[in-house]
């Protein structure tokens, strides 16, 4: 066995240590506990060690956990896979397989792997180990063997086919589909095998330009699966996800709920079909489903999370709360659950039960948002102080979470105590983040500058002084002009952008903000010139093809050339909710009322918007659905009852809507 050559320059200066360490080395029935300065072993299998040997080991562990500790992983590997040459310790090939994982080495994945495969020869998790090592290596012939004796093992094929996901589906598609090609014609009957090629297909597709292409590939292949065993599930949620993909909704909700008729028992297609519903967003029929399915089995708590969602998502928070208090009651997901079952009992009224269910979210992502929430419910129906203790107690380490406590703080303070303390509160602040946009909005309400455009300019650019340029600078710059422009200063935040873009001339994100605040004036020939130019700049990007096709529609030039763009944003982003908007805008534009409807139902379905309504809202109008039509343009104005598009609409259709 040959000593690492770093181990060997390094040994004159751990000889002394490692003295010590061995006299520090106390012996136990199961062997000898030896400790450094980051870890604690228990060596049992070094016996038979000489006293040199073990001084080798005692040494080789010092200069790998040192080596660990100060992150170079390539060191850390060599003395660990030496010590492990000589322990055969399970914990130190552990050590030396995560620094090998570290340092990007497969050969040595491969020696730790085959160290503990002399231990343990059948042990499954080690021989993973080594079949990653030799995928990395592109070893196909030895990764066909490795796999084989993994199947072997997994004797069923859903535990098969788990195993091919884990180990086989994310390395290299190349190696990795070789490898199942090889399987397929040894197990050409297993559903597994097939599925898992499926599934490499599917992965690849969201990365290809010929996306639609390669999702039918991989349905080809998940069909042949289900010949061989139409139950078996994996690849029902694989064909489940294709179908969705391809935007064949009637056709996978048909295909699931078939399933389910045939196997009603079944709690995988039973879920499986009540989350397509959630996803569809037909949030009514995910309710109904998990209700009628809870009648005879309440304890699935899965089920009862999603109908407490499917619920809540329908705006029906009397229900949602009652099977949120459930979940809570079972600590399922206690703090995704608790937050929901506070923002429930707060959306209808009872507030008691608001406050405790947020009092019990203490940590994760919903944290913050409870704290804020509790403060305001303990602000408005108990006491300022208890509001603003609860909010000084977090101690967040992200900026954003302070700033955002800081800022109920400073509201509640405006709102239940003194406008002079919340002022004082703001300013001190605004000493700490001075260029915080989030603060500045508080300034800006506070001391009522929307109203004030040049105070507002003046503020703004203060803050943007202080920020060097780089990403901040740049959000700041689209943030502010979207400030300036939400308050109806349509001209000052283009001149706002002007200014911005005379020192980054062709940066995309500004000149595309540009050319869509341009619309606000009127300015569409404005708008058209400089949408051309991004895309003579940036000729692949879905958004501006999009941005540019609509405009083009909207304005009804050039149609056939706006078709040609629509069609491409919409090849590469299917489900985008704008994208199918443009869609049935160019189709209605072109007189196809019948695929002009499909799109923007589809669209305003995905993403209902003021916009959207507007848009479907004409089409219904203009094919004799006026009833229907009015009925989505009220609830366009739900959405936003000052949205331009929708009142021009009206105006110009001479629609008047009578709200209830």
């Amino acid at each position: 066995m040959n000593r690492p050559s770093q181990l060997i320059k390094a040994s004159k200066v751990c000889t002394a240590v490692t003295a010590i360490l061995l006299l520090g080395a106390c012996a136990t029935k199961t062997g000898e506990v030896f400790n450094t300065a980051h870890n604690q072993y228990e060596l049992s299998q070094i016996e038979s060690l000489d006293p040199k040997q073990k001084a080798d080991l005692f040494e080789a562990i010092i200069l790998a956990d040192v080596a660990s500790h100060k992150q170079d992983h390539l060191s850390a590997m060599s003395y660990y896979l030496y010590a492990a040459e000589l322990s055969k310790d399970e914990r130190i090939i552990q050590n030396g397989i995560q620094s090998a994982r570290q340092a990007g080495d497969a050969l040595g994945i491969e020696q730790a792997a085959k160290i503990w495969l002399s231990l343990d020869p059948d042990n499954p998790e080690a021989l993973q180990v080594l079949l990653e090592a030799q995928m990395s290596l592109g070893n196909l012939s030895n990764a066909i063997e490795t796999i084989d004796r993994l199947l072997l093992e997994a004797n069923t094929e859903p535990k098969q086919y788990e195993l091919l996901e884990q180990n086989v589906i994310g390395h290299d598609p190349r190696v990795s589909f070789n490898l199942l090609r090889e399987l397929r014609q040894k197990y050409p009957k297993n559903a597994a095998v097939v599925t898992a090629q499926a599934k490499i297909i599917y992965n690849l597709a969201s990365k290809n330009q010929k996306r639609d292409n390669m999702l039918e590939q991989s349905l080809a292949q998940v069909e042949q699966a289900l010949l061989i065993d139409s139950l078996f599930t994996p690849a029902i949620r694989l064909k489940s996800h294709i179908l969705y993909q391809l935007r064949k909704d009637l056709e996978v909700v048909t295909y699931l709920n078939q399933l389910f008729q045939q196997n009603p028992e079944s709690a995988e297609i039973s879920h499986m079909l009540g989350q397509l519903y959630y996803d569809l967003r037909n949030f009514q029929a995910s309710a109904n489903h998990y209700t009628g399915w809870l009648k005879d089995r309440p304890e699935d708590l899965q089920a009862r999370y999603y109908q407490a969602a499917s619920y809540y998502a329908l705006g029906q928070y009397h229900l949602s709360l009652s099977s949120f208090r459930l979940l809570l009651g079972a600590n399922y997901e206690p703090q995704t659950v608790a937050f929901y079952c506070g923002d429930s009992a707060q959306k209808t009224g009872e507030f008691h039960q608001a406050m405790s269910c947020f009092k019990l979210v203490t940590e994760g992502d919903f944290l913050i948002t409870a704290k804020i929430q509790l403060a305001q419910l303990l602000a408005k129906h108990e006491n300022i102080e208890s509001a603003l203790k609860t909010l000084r107690t977090s101690q967040p380490t992200e900026e954003d979470d302070q700033i955002k406590l800081l800022g109920t703080e400073i509201s509640l303070l405006n709102q239940y105590d003194s406008q002079d303390i919340a002022k004082q509160k703001l300013e001190a602040a605004l000493q700490k983040y001075p260029d915080n946009l989030s603060l500045l909005l508080k300034k800006i309400e506070l001391y009522k500058l929307t109203k004030s455009p040049q105070k507002l300019f003046e503020l703004l650019n203060h803050a943007r002084d202080l920020i060097e340029p780089g990403a901040k600078l740049d959000r700041f710059n689209l943030a502010a002009a979207a400030l300036i422009r939400n308050n109806d200063h349509y001209q000052l935040s283009i001149d706002w952008l002007n200014g911005a873009i005379e020192k980054k001339p062709d940066d995309k994100d500004l000149l595309y903000t540009r050319a869509l605040y341009k619309e606000s004036l009127g300015l569409y020939d404005e708008m058209i010139v400089e949408f051309k130019y991004l895309l003579d700049l940036f000729p692949d990007d879905l958004n501006i093809k999009n941005a540019l096709g609509y405009t083009l529609a909207d304005t009804g030039r050039e149609l056939d050339y706006a078709q040609e763009l629509i069609d491409s944003a919409y090849a590469g982003l299917p489900g985008n909710a704008a994208v199918i908007d443009s869609k049935g805008w160019i189709a209605f534009r072109k007189g196809n009322f019948e695929d002009a409807k499909k799109y923007l139902s589809q669209a305003f379905k995905l993403a209902p918007s003021a916009e959207g309504a507007a848009h479907l809202g004409e089409v219904l109008w203009q094919t004799g659905k006026q009833d229907i039509a009015k009925k989505v343009w009220l609830k366009g104005l739900e959405l936003d009852k000052q949205n331009k598009i929708l009142n021009e609409t009206l105006k110009r259709l001479n629609v008047e809507l009578a709200e209830d």
